[in-house]
């Protein structure tokens, strides 16, 4: 019995199989990899303007955020989209696994 039985589901004679549903709409390529690295840091700016700026950093400058952190002005803003994106795209480029038939991964394994 293999490490993975438990999760075979019979096949029931006269019944067809499906293809497996693709739950990643995104391929673990570099592109694919840089397109959710970027949505990655897109959510955390806007969790950074929405909730820590008004409720963390505004009051220890002294000062209200307003909604969306709009009372520090569109540099704020802009500045944190991209500070966050930059970010986002280091981790979706340096995240780049080899594919399983690399000679390279057999090697490290």
């Amino acid at each position: 019995m293999s490490g993975q039985a438990w999760l075979h589901r019979p096949t029931w004679p006269g019944r067809v199989k499906r293809r497996p549903i693709q739950t990643d709409p995104l391929p673990n390529s570099e592109l694919g990899n840089l397109v959710k690295g970027l949505l990655f840091g897109t959510v955390l700016a806007v969790i950074a303007l929405a909730v820590l700026t008004p409720l963390i950093y505004g009051p220890a400058r002294g000062a209200s955020a307003g909604v969306f952190s709009s009372d520090f002005g569109w540099r704020y803003i802009v500045g944190v989209f991209l500070f966050h994106w930059i970010y986002g795209a280091h981790i979706g480029l340096i995240y780049s696994p080899l594919p399983v038939d690399d000679p390279a991964a057999a090697e490290r394994s």
